[in-house]
């Protein structure tokens, strides 16, 4: 390196030129010292690719390195759908997500509204439909079945979709990306979401029914098992899941009267 007096009685040019010369010197020099590293490192990995190929370790290597890969890409596109995911639902999201066990009140499939849509269905809905099929000799307990399986198969499809979504958050936990407590947010988040999806995929059938017969039998109670099915849906996919408290469910004076008072929280899936 130039002192500060090399530089007397230079010309602006001529120091120019001196601190340049100076300046290559030492990028060179450093170009060098990188040169040696990388000849070092290349030497070492030769070396131990030699040593694992005479202990027959180097195909195994070669096989792992190439499954690490493959599984460090699969993960990265996963946590890149579901970031894009997660930004398309983020102003659903903004009214369903919880804090602790809390509830967010202006949710549309907040438990209490849950709830309110139970209270419709048995106060309301069902009270209009039950007359129908008693007029028409329809037997109590076809019907309680019908209702009670809808229930069922609404809450065995979203345990089987809940496990879907398990299964795509095992892989993230085991990465080293989000911490298990985002993870789980982000768990939660997307099944949040694909309860948002089902309340708002509910379509109201226009289709006029036939005022008597067995055919109109058929269609109404068609009609009110979608709404089950439905709801069933919804309440499968709270936190926790609820259902109708069949087992504690003492009828009335009106053995038509099917609903339980209350519905119920169910262990987690």
């Amino acid at each position: 390196m130039s002192q500060p007096g090399d530089n007397y009685g230079l010309t602006d040019e001529e120091r120019f030129k001196k601190n340049l010369e100076v300046t290559r010197s030492a990028v060179r020099q450093k170009d060098e010292e990188w040169k040696s590293i990388k000849d070092s490192l290349a030497e070492m990995e030769a070396f131990y690719k030699v040593k694992l190929r005479g202990e027959g370790l180097a195909e195994m290597e070669t096989f792992y390195k190439e499954k690490l890969e493959e599984e460090r890409s699969a993960r990265k596109e996963i946590e890149e759908d579901f970031l894009s995911f997660k930004n398309r639902v983020a102003p659903d999201l903004a009214l369903s997500r919880r804090a602790g066990n809390t509830e967010n009140m202006n949710s549309p499939v907040s438990e209490s509204k849950l709830k309110k849509m139970y209270d419709k269905l048995k106060l309301h809905q069902w009270p209009k439909i039950k007359d129908h099929l008693k007029s028409e000799g329809a037997k109590l307990e076809k019907a309680r079945a019908y209702i009670q399986n809808q229930f069922k198969e609404a809450a065995d499809k979203m345990e089987r979709k809940k496990q879907q979504i398990n299964e795509v958050f095992r892989l993230t936990e085991s990465s080293s990306g989000p911490t298990p407590q985002k993870v789980e947010e982000l768990r939660q988040s997307v099944i949040q979401s694909l309860q948002l999806a089902v309340y708002h995929s509910r379509t109201d059938d226009k289709t006029p029914v036939p005022q008597h017969g067995d055919h109109y039998l058929q269609k109404i109670m068609e009609k009110f098992e979608l709404e089950c099915y439905w709801l069933g849906c919804l309440m499968a996919l709270n936190n926790p899941p609820l259902q109708p408290d069949w087992e504690n469910h003492i009828p009335g004076m009106d053995e038509w009267d099917i609903f339980p008072k209350e519905i119920r929280a169910v262990s987690a899936f």
